[in-house]
């Protein structure tokens, strides 16, 4: 899964121990893997805008990750 932040912020939470707020030009993946319990939520009181993105694995039974990072985005500001 493939979560970019457009406007606010989101909050990821997992049980592989990751806690994250990402924001305006913040993206998150999310590989489940063998398994993984997660929540996403918009931490804030103003108004977020996320695109969120699934793919089907290539392989099963992968070990479940999580990365957070930032791009530029003003190309997409809106």
């Amino acid at each position: 899964m493939l979560s970019i932040v457009l406007k606010g912020d989101l909050r990821h939470e997992d049980n592989l121990g990751n806690v994250m707020i990402t924001n305006f030009g913040g993206v998150q993946r999310m590989s489940a893997g063998t398994g993984v319990v997660h929540t996403e939520h918009n931490p804030s009181e103003t108004e977020d805008v996320s695109l969120q993105l699934w793919f089907e694995p290539e392989q099963r039974g992968l070990t479940p990750s999580y990365k957070a990072t930032r791009f530029n985005l003003l190309l997409f500001a809106f």
